[in-house]
């Protein structure tokens, strides 16, 4: 198989002021190890020296770079970078537009091993118990969640739906947005290409909403079955940003749902005339008084 570059960072290094020192390498395939097979990676290192235990690697993927033409930003872990950016830009412009509401972002570890950092997180409740919470990640592109065709109202994952006020309050700030602009784009997807933190929250009883991102080379897989760098559309980045900032906004001025909700109450209020003519309907097919 054709070797695969890696970066490590090994703990070694007090000359850094991270601690530590990198070392360039390469995968030279997976091999069987006590009977299991693919359990042993073989390395080539470019440097002498054994890395370290607990020293961190992660593909080589190149610099971060962003294609100009295409809107596409390249870097190695685009999943969760991205949400990370997105939540302090979220907290920026909230403070910045003087957003009159308790914002505030979590951000967890070990997501991609099991969701061990959230959770701990909700294990010792860590966030109010009335707060709403929204999930914002990249997520792997797919049909109706395209890039750069603008962020996803994700509904659900692989796993589990989301909670409706968290999707109602998003819808709201969507339908603000696009009233007053008409570039503005939100998609709105169940996402079940993986399970993300919302799915924890959720179980934990926490009223939860998630957005994402459209994600390409979905934990650095090409199409061809190679390794490359993952990639967001920045403009899907910066109308998250702006969908979450509405969302505080539409919180602060006491949205409820499911009263607020034009969806939920076009249902619950439907017209009289509707229900009687429905009810004389099923009178007349039967030849039965109501």
């Amino acid at each position: 198989s054709t070797p695969v570059p890696v970066r490590f960072f090994n703990p070694d290094n007090p000359d850094d002021p991270r601690g530590v020192r990198e070392v360039a390498g390469c995968v030279l395939g997976a091999f069987e190890l006590d009977g299991v097979a693919d359990a042993r990676v073989g390395l080539h290192l470019a440097a002498s020296g054994a890395l370290a235990a607990g020293a961190f690697g992660v593909f080589d993927t190149g610099p971060v770079a962003l294609d100009e033409e295409t809107g596409l930003l390249y870097l190695t872990a685009a999943d969760d970078l991205a949400g990370c950016a997105i939540t302090l830009a979220w907290l920026a412009r909230s403070a910045a537009a003087g957003v009159d509401l308790d914002v505030c972002g979590a951000f967890t570890r070990a997501e991609e091993v099991g969701l061990v950092g959230v959770a701990g997180l909700v294990r010792r409740r860590g966030l109010p118990e009335d707060a709403m919470v929204v999930s914002i990640e990249a997520s792997r592109a797919l049909p109706g969640a395209e890039l750069g065709l603008g962020p996803v109202i994700r509904v659900g994952d692989a796993a589990t739906t989301f909670h409706p006020e968290g999707d109602a309050v998003l819808r709201a700030a969507r339908d603000r947005i696009c009233g007053r602009d008409a570039d503005f784009r939100v998609q709105r997807q169940l996402m079940s290409g993986g399970i993300c933190e919302a799915t924890a929250y959720v179980v934990a009883g926490y009223t939860t909403g998630a957005v994402c991102v459209p994600l390409g080379n979905y934990h650095n897989q090409t199409p061809d079955g190679g390794i490359g760098a993952e990639y967001v559309h920045v403009d899907d980045v910066d109308m998250c940003t702006t969908l979450l900032v509405e969302a505080g906004v539409v919180m602060s001025e006491g949205f409820s749902w499911p009263n607020d909700d034009r969806s939920s109450r076009r249902i619950a209020d439907r017209p009289d005339v509707q229900l009687r003519r429905l009810r004389d309907s099923g009178v007349r097919m039967s030849g039965h008084d109501a």
